[in-house]
C-alpha cells in the first residue's frame, strides 16, 4: 500500500517504535494521526511537526476509545489504515523468591499489562473497523506483536498480551475477509511496512 495521502491512525506514536513509523509515514506524506497517553509527548511531537494530527487518550479505557475514535471520524472520516502499537513491557517470573519469602507476580499489574497491550487491540479495531465498515473502506489493520508471543521466561503478562493479539489478528483476518474487508497485517518487532501477509 502506498501511505501518500491516506489516513492512518498510530497509537502509541510518540515515542520508539511508534514514533519511527510515523515519522516515516509523515515522510511518505501520509495524513497521520497519534493516539497517546502522553500529553508531554504529544505537545513535543505536535511541535516537532505540525502535519500530525495528536490526541491524549488511554487506549486501554474503552470509553475514551469510543469517546476518542468518534471525535476522529467527525472530523476525518473513516481511517485507512489503523496501526495498533501502544502497549507496555513488563517483565517479571511467575513467582520471585526473596530473602523474605515467596512473592507470587503481581495481580494488579497483569492486568495492567493485559489492558494495554492486548484489550486496547480489541477496543481500537472493533471502533475504528465498524466504521470502516459503514463507509465501505477496505482498510489495513497493522497490529505491532513480539517473538515474545512464543513464551519467553519472566514475561508472563507481557508474552499473553501478545500471543492474544496473534490470534485476534489471524481471527479478524479471517472475518474481515469473508466480508470482502480486504487484508489484515501483523508486524513483529519491526516498523517496515513492506513486511506483509495479504489474505
Amino acid at each position: 500500500m502506498d501511505p501518500r495521502s491516506k489516513k492512518i491512525i498510530v497509537t502509541g506514536g510518540v515515542r520508539g517504535l511508534g514514533r519511527a513509523m510515523v515519522d516515516q509515514l509523515v515522510a511518505r506524506e501520509a495524513a497521520v494521526t497519534v493516539i497517546d497517553l502522553d500529553s508531554k509527548g504529544l505537545e513535543e511531537l505536535r511541535n516537532q511537526n505540525s502535519a500530525v494530527h495528536c490526541i491524549e487518550c488511554d487506549v486501554s479505557n474503552y470509553e475514551q476509545v469510543v469517546a476518542t475514535t468518534n471525535q476522529y471520524h467527525e472530523t476525518f472520516g473513516a481511517a485507512d489504515v489503523l496501526i495498533n502499537n501502544a502497549g507496555i513491557l513488563y517483565s517479571a517470573p511467575l513467582v520471585r523468591i526473596t530473602q523474605t519469602g515467596i512473592e507470587p507476580h503481581d495481580a494488579a499489574i497483569w492486568n495492567k499489562v493485559l489492558a494495554a497491550d492486548l484489550s486496547s487491540v480489541f477496543y481500537m479495531t472493533s471502533c475504528v473497523v465498524a466504521k470502516m465498515i459503514a463507509t465501505r473502506t477496505k482498510g489495513v489493520i497493522v497490529n505491532i506483536s513480539s517473538v515474545s508471543a512464543s513464551g519467553n521466561a519472566g514475561q508472563s503478562a507481557y508474552s499473553a498480551a501478545k500471543a492474544g493479539v496473534n490470534a485476534l489478528t489471524a481471527v479478524w483476518a479471517s472475518e474481515l475477509g469473508l466480508m470482502g474487508f480486504g487484508w489484515q497485517l501483523s508486524l513483529r518487532d519491526l516498523p517496515r511496512l513492506s513486511q506483509r501477509k495479504k489474505h
